[in-house]
């Protein structure tokens, strides 16, 4: 009996599961590792259409992590849980985070914070450590 490349594919998409892919498709090898060798060779025979099914099922499963994700904001007794679905919401929406280290400071910005952090003698051990990397040029630690 012939492998039934449509329902592998099916099954694939919606479990990854080579091995029971393979017996859905109709495979009777008993050999559990032949099955699976078997399993990506027919996946790889049918990228297009995997990828394409797959990508598919991720669009329609869209909405409904959507939902739980507004359900976790609205509803978890955890603020920690309802912190993190809001920023899921925000990201998803396109509305990143704040970054401080995205604020374009310049090189003496830098250097005064990491002396405010760690002092003028930790910033040169730090900065020395950089630099014993073997790297070509590395920070220099200004007086500012």
């Amino acid at each position: 009996m012939a492998l039934n490349t449509e329902k592998f594919i099916d099954s694939f998409v919606e479990t990854g599961d080579y091995i029971y892919s393979m017996e859905e498709a109709g495979c009777k090898e008993k050999d559990s590792y032949k099955v699976k060798l078997q399993g990506r060779e027919l996946l790889e025979q049918n990228r297009d259409e995997v990828d394409k099914k797959f990508n598919a099922r991720l669009k329609e499963g869209g909405p409904k992590a959507l939902g739980v994700i507004e359900c976790l904001m609205s509803t978890s007794a955890s603020d920690t849980v309802r912190l993190n679905a809001a920023k899921e919401m925000l990201d998803r929406g396109g509305h990143k985070l704040f970054n401080e280290m995205d604020t374009g400071r310049t090189i003496e910005e830098l250097n005064a914070q990491l002396v405010a952090l760690v002092g003028k003698d930790g910033a040169k051990m730090l900065i020395g450590a950089f630099k014993s990397r073997k790297v070509i040029s590395g920070p220099q630690l200004t007086d500012a």
